[in-house]
Formats: C-alpha cells, sequence, structure tokens
C-alpha cells in the first residue's frame, strides 16, 4: 500500500498517487514523517549550492531524522567530509582548487 509514492520524488506523483500518499500518512503518523524526511533529505541537496549552507542544512536535517534513521545518520556523521564536498563543488570548488 503505497510504497511507489514513498519511494517517488513527491513533486513527480501523479494525482492518484498523491491521494494514495494521503491515505498512507492518514495510517501511519510515523511513517508520514519518514517520507516527510526523505523529502527534506533531498530538497538539502537540491537547494542548498553553498558548501556551509548546505552543511548547516544536512545538519538540521541530521538532528530531526535521528529518531527514525538513525544508522543512516551516523552513516552520513562518519561520511560528513566527503558528502559536503558535493556543496563545495557545486560552488565552484572542489577539494580546494577550483573546477
Amino acid at each position: 500500500m503505497g510504497e511507489v509514492q514513498l519511494l517517488k520524488n513527491e513533486g513527480d506523483l501523479v494525482e492518484k498517487e498523491r491521494k494514495k500518499l494521503e491515505e498512507v500518512y492518514k495510517v501511519s503518523s510515523k511513517l508520514g514523517e519518514m517520507h516527510k524526511l526523505k523529502e527534506e533529505f533531498r530538497e538539502v541537496f537540491e537547494k542548498n549550492t553553498e558548501g556551509n549552507e548546505g552543511l548547516f542544512a544536512l545538519s538540521d536535517w541530521l538532528k530531526k531524522a535521528m529518531a527514525y534513521f538513525p544508522k543512516s545518520c551516523q552513516t552520513i556523521r562518519r561520511w560528513i567530509d566527503e558528502i559536503t564536498a558535493y556543496f563545495d563543488k557545486l560552488n565552484g570548488f572542489y577539494f580546494g582548487s577550483p573546477i
């Protein structure tokens, strides 16, 4: 029930899928919150193009997500430097040198 809707980017859902997702939210508020966090995680990388901006957004997300995704959050923290290099690369710098 709603597996596709949970995995798909929310913006890519058609009306029928959106309604199914709303049903999932009603059945399980925890699952709904987890889905919202998944969407926020995606937005961190889509909307934040500056190194520090991305790092702060990811840090805020980690605080909210720890209760729902503890192992994922631990992995992200372990690889934080490599992950946040993504934001530097988008900004024109990658490992200290211009692209």
